[in-house]
This record gives C-alpha cells, structure tokens and sequence, in this order.
C-alpha cells in the first residue's frame, strides 16, 4: 500500500494470493476500510496477527479476504516511511502462526527497511507536498469556525481546526506542523472526520467542510 499526495491509499503490488482475494482487496482499498495494511500507515506501528482466529476477528472484510486463503495463519503489516514521513505499508502473511518470533521480527523489520529504500522512486512519483500558499490562506480565514460541523457533524474543536486546514488544501504533514503534532496524529483525526462527514477521500471532505463553515 502506498498513500498519495491526497492521502488516499492505493494498492501497488500482490503477488501468491488467488484472483478472488486480489479483486476483493482492490474492492476495499481505501483509507476508511479496517485494513491491516492501512492501520499500519495510520499508526506508525506494525500490526501483528498472530494467528487464524486473531485474521478472521480483525475485521469483515478481513474475514472474507482470508476465506480465499486457506493457508493464511499469521499476517504482520509493517509501516514503510520516506523522508520522515508515513507513506506506505507492506504485509507479510504466512502459513505458521509462529513466523514472527524474536529473529523473524529482526529479518521482517530489516527486509522492510530494505523493501522501503528500493521504493524510493514510487514514493517520489506518489507523495508531493505543495506548501500552502497566499490564496489557500486566504481562503482558510475565510472559512468560518462556527457551529456548523460541531451541530451537524459533532466534531471536536480540534476536529474543527484540523477540518478548515483540510478545507483550505493542507496536507497531513502541513497539518501536524501548523498544529504542533505528530503526522500520525494528523492522519488519525483526518480519518475520524472523514467517518464523520461520510466521504471517502479528501476532496470529498474539503467540499462538504466548506458547505458547512459557509
């Protein structure tokens, strides 16, 4: 999984998984599903399920992905970061629900390390970061705080601040630095108020959160 400039989460690459999971997993690809692979992007920190029942309960759409895989006991989804920055994610899923003892932990983490550097390029071609300029702030004073989102959308005041940001073109990575948190952070609360305002990209939100502050 690699995210865009937009934070929307793509699938780059599966390989050893039957044409039905594949078509399912493309289904479901987007930074709003219960993906193993997008909670990694969203956290910063690996997420390990150790075995079959631990795949099947994680979530819906998890359970029917590894109906297509019967061999499918462990799955560990590692974060992969370029230029300091979460921007991806990669999955390792195997048939023993022991893979990922202390030295497989030590390989897995060194071979995403090593997967991450050789998807340099990728990350360079999906992940640029346009500073907010003199209209996008212009526009941001302009966007009005009041109850419109707290009434309609029950969102925090934190919600609000980081909602009119997302209105006037802000990136995560904008975000957390103007709100002094971590990107993860800024990740996290982008993704509650996209459950919020029920939309599944950032264009989606920005439209509907300036409806609202209007």
């Amino acid at each position: 999984m690699i995210l865009d400039e937009n934070d929307d989460a793509h699938n780059f690459a599966s390989h050893g998984y039957p044409a039905e999971a594949i078509k399912l997993q493309n289904m479901y690809t987007t930074i709003e599903e219960k993906l193993p692979s997008v909670d990694a992007m969203l956290t910063g920190k690996v997420v390990a399920l150790k075995n079959r029942s631990s795949i099947e309960s994680y979530s819906t759409y998890l359970t029917a992905w590894a109906s297509y895989v019967p061999w499918l006991n462990s799955l560990f989804a590692f974060p992969l970061l370029w230029d300091e920055r979460l921007c991806g994610s990669v999955v390792w899923s195997f048939d023993n629900p022991n893979a990922l003892d202390e030295f497989g932990n030590q390989l897995f983490t060194a071979l995403t390390s090593i997967l991450q550097s050789m998807m340099s390029n990728e990350f360079d071609k999906t992940r640029s970061v346009n500073p907010i300029g003199v209209g996008a702030n212009t526009q941001l004073n302009a966007l009005s705080q009041d109850d419109g989102l707290r009434r309609n959308y029950r969102m925090s005041d934190r919600q609000i601040e980081i909602a009119t940001l997302i209105a006037a073109g802000a990136t995560n990575r904008e975000i957390s630095k103007k709100l002094f948190f971590s990107e993860s952070t800024a990740r996290y609360e982008t993704v509650k108020i996209y459950e919020r305002l029920q939309v599944k990209n950032r264009a989606q939100a920005a439209a509907i959160i300036r409806s609202a502050t209007n």
